[in-house]
C-alpha cells in the first residue's frame, strides 16, 4: 500500500508539472513582442527668467570690521605679576574702563608724555 501511495503522488506531481509547462508555453506564445514608440515631446514656450532682487545670503556670525569700514584691531598677550595686575585692574575699574581699554589709554599717555 505505501508503494501505491508513492506512485499516485509521483503521477500527480508529473501531471501537474506538465500542466504548468503547457500553461507557460501558451502564455509565451500568446504574448506578441511589444514595440514602444518613442514619445515625442512638444517644445514648450520659453518664458523669460523672472528677475529676483539680489539678496545677500546671511552667513551668520558677527560682521567683520573691514566689512563695516572699521580698522582691524590686533590682540596681544601681556604677562603680569598678580599684584601688578590687581593694581591695574582696580585703577581701570575706578575709571570705569575695561582692563584692555585702560592699558591702551596708559600706553598712549606714556607715548604723548615721553615725546
Amino acid at each position: 500500500m505505501p508503494n501505491k501511495f508513492k506512485e499516485l503522488m509521483r503521477e500527480s506531481a508529473a501531471s501537474e508539472a506538465q500542466a504548468l509547462a503547457a500553461a507557460k508555453e501558451k502564455k509565451s506564445s500568446l504574448k506578441a513582442p511589444e514595440t514602444k514608440e518613442p514619445v515625442k515631446k512638444e517644445p514648450k514656450e520659453e518664458k523669460p527668467p523672472k528677475e529676483k532682487a539680489e539678496k545677500k545670503k546671511n552667513l551668520g556670525g558677527r560682521p567683520k570690521n573691514a566689512d563695516r569700514g572699521l580698522a582691524c584691531r590686533k590682540q596681544y598677550t601681556l604677562t603680569l605679576e598678580e599684584d601688578t595686575y590687581q593694581t591695574f585692574l582696580n585703577m581701570a575699574r575706578e575709571e570705569k574702563l575695561s582692563f584692555a581699554k585702560f592699558m591702551e589709554k596708559a600706553a598712549f599717555e606714556y607715548i604723548e608724555n615721553n615725546k
